[in-house]
């Protein structure tokens, strides 16, 4: 009788839990709504945040041996890293945070790139180099004589 309670109280626990995880948004989806009702000038921050997460979610796809995924991941998280150099060179502040964030973002794509099997590296390498491309806009921008 004792045991049928706990056995009772763990179903109970396991569907509450389930149901939580299912009805809680995820983070990613999250950060592209907190940047959909963002101030256009606080965009640029939360667009970096976007990519960073999709970096993430590349990474564990990669993991998951899920390549597909992943590609799609790295690809709209340079999407997002084209959005926020945007953001910034429009509004000509927080250029130098968006450098740095996507300075640690391209080191991420590449310590993700040494993860990876041989023939998965390609797109991760693409994307390292359009993330420094970017950065290197941005350090133009900040350092040119005529802002």
């Amino acid at each position: 009788m004792m045991s049928s309670r706990y056995f009772k109280l763990a179903l109970l626990f396991l569907l509450v839990s389930s149901c939580a995880q299912a009805q809680a948004p995820s983070r990613l989806e999250e950060l592209k709504h907190r940047a959909e009702h963002e101030k256009e000038q606080k965009r640029g921050p939360a667009y970096v945040d976007i990519a960073r997460e999709l970096v993430e979610n590349a990474n564990n796809a990669y993991g998951d041996g899920n390549q597909n995924k992943a590609e799609e991941a790295i690809k709209e998280s340079l999407t997002y890293a084209y959005q926020a150099v945007a953001s910034a060179k429009e509004r000509g502040k927080k250029i130098k945070e968006t450098e740095i964030n996507l300075r640690k973002l391209s080191n991420r794509v590449e310590e993700i790139r040494h993860s990876v099997a041989l023939d998965d590296q390609p797109p991760l390498e693409a994307a390292h180099r359009k993330l420094e491309q970017l950065r290197t806009e941005l350090l133009d921008r900040m350092f040119s004589k005529d802002r």
